[in-house]
């Protein structure tokens, strides 16, 4: 016995020969239970396939604390993951799980760069290709519609206004 390595089955594996208990939901919202007697194969297959779940699992999480620089327990499981990712995110994570932003959102980075605007004459920007139409309750000036191959009305001069309800 001293030279021989006894294997133990571990986590949700299951080593016992018994009936699988299914439960399912009926169409009226009951719960029925249900006995169900796997093959030797199906045990297996079961086995085999847990197996490697755990195997890959095993060498992702190595991989993120050797590669990724990420601070993962040795039994590290996805809950540990994606707390270490919500860390890096700039989020905090408690026990409970709530989750918050560590620093107030002015001082994070903006992630859409706001440049300067370009210089209106009359409300009407010098690119012609789009309406950059100036927002005054309401009134639009004519000309920026200009844009669109619209000539104005000849009872119309070029500084009048057009006013727009919404």
């Amino acid at each position: 016995m001293e030279g021989q390595r006894k294997t133990e089955q571990k986590g949700c594996i299951k080593s016992s020969r018994g009936p699988w208990v299914v439960h399912k939901t009926t169409k009226n919202g009951g719960t029925v239970t249900k006995y169900r007697f796997p093959s030797d194969s199906e045990r297996q297959k079961n086995r085999q396939r847990e197996k490697r779940r755990r195997a890959v699992a095993k060498k992702i999480f190595a991989g993120l604390r050797e590669h990724g620089n990420y601070n993962l327990p040795k039994h590290a499981d996805s809950n540990d993951l994606l707390k270490a990712l919500c860390e890096e995110a700039g989020w905090h994570v408690e026990e409970d799980g709530t989750t918050y932003k560590k620093t107030f959102m002015s001082e994070m980075p903006s992630l859409v760069e706001v440049g300067p605007r370009q210089p209106f004459e009359d409300g009407i920007s010098e690119d012609q290709d789009y309406c950059t139409c100036n927002d005054q309750n309401g009134v639009f000036p004519f000309e920026a519609f200009s844009a669109f191959g619209q000539a104005p009305p000849p009872e119309r001069n070029a500084k009048s206004t057009l006013s727009l309800s919404l």
